[in-house]
Order: C-alpha cells, then sequence, then structure tokens
C-alpha cells in the first residue's frame, strides 16, 4: 500500500494487478512528496499473526493505524480478470516454492496440474491465511471491507493506460507522475499473460 499525503491519496496493492509497477511509479516520482510505502512482512499484535504489509487484505488493515486514511483520502486500486489473474498467482507460488519450480516458470507457464493442484490447495490457505498463497487471495478483499466498497476509483488492468490517463487528468496529478504511469500502462517489462486454457 502507498500513502500520498500530499496527493491525498491512497493506492491499495491488489497482488497480481500490476502493483509492483504503480507502487514504484508512485515511490519514484514521490520522492519529493509525503509518501508512505507500506511493505515486508511483520507480526501483528491484535491478529496474532503475521501479516503481508504490501498485500494487506482490508479485514486486516481495519485494524491498522493507516485504515484512517482510507477514510480521509481518495483510495485507488488496480483490478485483473481473475483467471489471468490465478494463472499469474500460482505462477509466482510455484516461483517462490523451490528454485527448480522458479527456473520451470521462467521459462513455460505452470503445468495443468501444477495450475490444479494450487487451485484445490488454495481455499484451506484462505481459510488459514497461509501467505504462502497471497497472490491468490481473492480480489475483493483488497477492495471491500464485507461488502462495502472502500475504493474509490477502479484501474482495470485490461485497460491500464486509458485508465490511468483518465485517472491522472480526473484528480489533477503531477505531469511527472502521469509521465511515469503512462509507461506502466503501456506494460513496459510486465510479462505476457499464461494461456487461461488449463485454468478455464
Amino acid at each position: 500500500m502507498i500513502i500520498d499525503h500530499d496527493l491525498q491519496l491512497v493506492l491499495l496493492h491488489v497482488p497480481k494487478c500490476a502493483g509492483t509497477s504503480l507502487r514504484r511509479a508512485f515511490l519514484e516520482d514521490g520522492s519529493n512528496r509525503s509518501v508512505v510505502d507500506l511493505i515486508d512482512f511483520e507480526f501483528d499484535p491484535i491478529l496474532k499473526r503475521q501479516v503481508d504489509r504490501a498485500h494487506q487484505p482490508l479485514m486486516d488493515l481495519r485494524h491498522r493505524p493507516e485504515w484512517h486514511w482510507l477514510q480521509r483520502y481518495r483510495v485507488v486500486a488496480a483490478i485483473r480478470h481473475p483467471y489471468q489473474r490465478l494463472a499469474s498467482a500460482c505462477r509466482e507460488f510455484l516461483k517462490q516454492k523451490s528454485r527448480a519450480t522458479e527456473m520451470q516458470v521462467s521459462s513455460t507457464p505452470p503445468s495443468r496440474e501444477q495450475l490444479l493442484a494450487y487451485l484445490r490447495r488454495l481455499p484451506a490457505a484462505m481459510d488459514s491465511h497461509d501467505l504462502r498463497w497471497v497472490h491468490g487471495f481473492p480480489i475483493h478483499w483488497f477492495t471491500h471491507y464485507g461488502k462495502r466498497p472502500k475504493v474509490h476509483h477502479l484501474l482495470r488492468c485490461s485497460q491500464l493506460k486509458d485508465d490511468l490517463t483518465a485517472l491522472g487528468e480526473q484528480l489533477n496529478w503531477p505531469s511527472s507522475l502521469r509521465e511515469r504511469l503512462a509507461l506502466v500502462g503501456t506494460g513496459a517489462g510486465l510479462r505476457q499473460s499464461d494461456d487461461l486454457e488449463g485454468l478455464q
């Protein structure tokens, strides 16, 4: 999550939805602004478990002092087609699982068997908030508190360039930030989405 106090903006990081690229753009542009970057893992004394500060579901964030900025500032998040996101989440899981699977997914997509194994174990991982599966936690965990939406502006990964351009104009972001986000919108440095036939 990024909190930009000068722009009065909160960027919620939905895993596997261009969040890393968006964070980087705001951080690089915000060197002269008051920007807070929440990242890394830590033990939460209220929840009594580890939390991923970068990808924190709103049900967890509700107990943090940063929550009140979601009430005061404009909140932005990027979303992605769920199948594309799950395929990417599976790849990320395998990348972090072992050196062998990391090498495999650097050149080829996850196999059908790997996708099925990932999807079968995901519900239990969600129930236990197992952070090894955080990239596959449901999108609405990061955009809604219960049934209440907490995001003012959704950026669609499928139309990221247009959505970023429109939002930058609407919220009057600095031209330097818009230029950085334009590069994010073109998909510079992003991996092409996996074939979704196996996942479907």
